[in-house]
């Protein structure tokens, strides 16, 4: 009977048979089960899957929030929101940095302190260098 089956799952899928033991495994399941698909694992649930569209919000209601501070406000860790920024939305953890802005004074100034430093290394003497 067994040769029979995997003949014709050979002929159907122009592929090579399962083993005697799988057939057994799939008839047992189908028995019990009514499918020979996978049955849902028990264990942790996958956060990342939940949070994907929550994250997506988040960030659309605050681009300057930082990593900690969202994965802290959304219960998430930090690596899996990183990931999640990362893989699924596209998007890039940024630390954002304050930047001094020069103007037309601080030229003047810089100049002026050069021309000290180059005067003063001028009349430094030699040997003491």
């Amino acid at each position: 009977m067994v040769k029979q089956v995997q003949e014709n799952f050979e002929r159907r899928f122009e592929k090579r048979a399962p083993s005697k033991l799988n057939l057994h495994l799939w008839e047992k399941k189908a028995f019990q089960t009514g499918s020979v698909m996978d049955t849902k694992h028990s264990g942790r649930p996958r956060t990342r899957d939940v949070a994907i569209e929550n994250l997506h919000q988040s960030v659309l209601r605050s681009l300057k929030k930082s990593l900690h501070k969202r994965s802290a406000e959304l219960g998430i860790s930090p690596a899996t929101l990183h990931r999640v920024l990362k893989d699924d939305l596209y998007l890039k953890a940024y630390k954002p940095t304050v930047v001094s802005e020069l103007s037309d004074a601080d030229h003047v100034n810089r100049m002026t302190a050069c021309d000290r430093l180059l005067q003063t290394l001028i009349s430094y003497p030699i040997d003491q260098r």
